[in-house]
């Protein structure tokens, strides 16, 4: 039970770090390489595989304080020009 209290507060302490740094820095214009290491602990990049004749390659990015970052994927749906020209193909 101590350790899973130990972890908890561990964790909103590293999240707390986190957003404080976030709030120093919500205006910027450009993005700097200053900028840059205090978000992120470290880039992890893969060996680059063929899936299907597309070359891939994953990369994993460390944000300091929260650790792996995932970023979320969003279906976009098709726009109505994408759906006209899929019916067009689709009657050749």
């Amino acid at each position: 039970m101590q350790t899973a209290i130990d972890s908890y507060n561990s964790d909103s302490i590293r999240a707390d770090k986190f957003i404080e740094l976030v709030k120093r820095h919500t205006e910027f214009t450009e993005i700097s390489a200053t900028l840059l290491n205090e978000y992120i602990e470290k880039v992890i990049v893969h060996e680059a595989v063929k899936i299907d004749g597309v070359r891939t390659m994953q990369v994993d990015i460390y944000l300091n304080f929260i650790g792996k970052f995932d970023i979320p994927v969003i279906e976009i749906p098709p726009t109505q020009e994408e759906i006209n020209a899929a019916e067009l193909e689709a009657q050749h």
